[in-house]
């Protein structure tokens, strides 16, 4: 959540979500009476005086008093409806009149909080708290692939690929490569040293070793400066997106991320799931039941479950608690391998208050 301003006189805080759990925490923090301000753009028309009639569409600032509030699964999207109580930037009269605002993400949102306001701040403090870690490239290679990847908080976004990255041609072919340049791997590695050098990005090299480590002395005669920002290097069995993963679930690069950190604790939590002797809750229904016994320290949920529930009373009473500081919570940014992975059990697991120390 970016927040851009934050009056506590006025209990006013400007918003903008960059995520869908994001939008979740701002649906479940505004309540009726609030006012929410949002810009938007309404039709105009203009009269000629040979009597045609024009219109165009002008930017306007308009403010609601929230009377109801509803969740969109569909279009990720929160809508806000209310009367309007004012209106910035048009001249016609509408205050009064109802209007729905709908948010998503990356939209900028002003909330005047008169119910929930100390969750907003609390909200908008551990933002604005948040690590801001540099963006991580990562180049994984074998013999068949090279792949480069951007993690950040947002996720894991493929930018380039090639095949026969070493350019071996055949399998029997046995020319030596050092011999032998290929130019997607140039391009790959030309595309690494703008990224780095422009952006600050730090890089992690992936792939088996005898392939990595041929990399590397293809680097050090042409791409000497994308060295500097080489963080580490990872032996995996396989490159492409088959070692990035491979990498990732070892915790090999690290938690700092959110697409890494999730990934690593429902490894963690799949590996609970398989030992014997050791119970873990599966589904909402086993999950409300260990919570009303407190005999929950973690729930694992994904994102695409709670926009299909969150008006379900469990699901309520699993985020009251998890807002409460009572439980801690890791949510599955929707459309990840692990949120894909969590949705095949029921959408959210619970880790008993015994086996939460096997996570760390």
């Amino acid at each position: 959540m970016l927040v851009k301003q934050l009056d506590e006189k006025e209990r006013r805080v400007v918003l903008v979500p960059e995520s869908g759990i994001d939008l979740l925490n701002v649906y479940r923090l505004v309540s009726e009476g609030d006012l929410v301000y949002s810009e938007t753009t309404r039709e105009v028309k203009k009269y000629r005086a040979d009597g045609s009639v024009d219109s165009e569409r002008v930017q306007v600032v308009i403010g609601i008093e929230l009377e109801k509030k509803s969740l969109d699964p569909v279009m990720r999207r929160v809508d806000l409806l209310g009367k309007i109580v004012s209106v910035k930037g048009y001249r016609a009269d509408i205050e009064k009149k109802y209007h729905t605002i709908h948010l998503g993400i990356n939209d900028r949102v002003t909330l005047v909080s008169r119910t929930n306001f100390w969750k907003v701040v609390r909200l908008a403090k551990a933002s604005r708290g948040a690590s801001e870690s540099r963006p991580l490239l990562c180049l994984s290679v074998d013999d068949e692939t090279a792949s480069l990847f951007l993690i950040d908080e947002g996720g894991i976004e493929q930018v380039s690929s090639v095949s026969d990255p070493l350019d071996l041609g055949p399998k029997s072919n046995t020319v030596a490569w050092t011999k032998r340049e290929s130019k997607g791997l140039a391009d790959l590695l030309a595309t690494a040293e703008e990224l780095v050098g422009e952006r600050g990005y730090e890089l992690v090299l992936i792939g088996p070793s005898i392939i990595t480590d041929e990399v590397m002395k293809r680097a050090k005669r042409c791409h000497r400066s994308l060295l500097n920002s080489l963080k580490k290097t990872v032996a995996t069995s396989s490159g492409g997106e088959v070692g990035l993963m491979e990498a990732i679930r070892r915790g090999a690069l690290g938690e700092d991320y959110r697409p890494l950190r999730e990934t690593v604790i429902l490894e963690r939590v799949l590996k609970l799931l398989a030992t014997e002797g050791v119970r873990v809750y599966i589904g909402i229904d086993e999950v409300r039941d260990a919570l009303e016994r407190g005999d929950i320290s973690l729930v694992i949920v994904s994102e695409d479950f709670i926009w299909s529930n969150v008006d379900d009373e469990r699901v309520k009473l699993v985020l009251d608690q998890v807002e409460s500081g009572r439980i801690e919570a890791v949510i599955m940014t929707s459309g990840s391998e692990s949120a894909h992975s969590l949705n095949r059990l029921h959408g959210i697991v619970g880790v008993p208050v015994s086996q939460r120390y096997r996570l760390r």
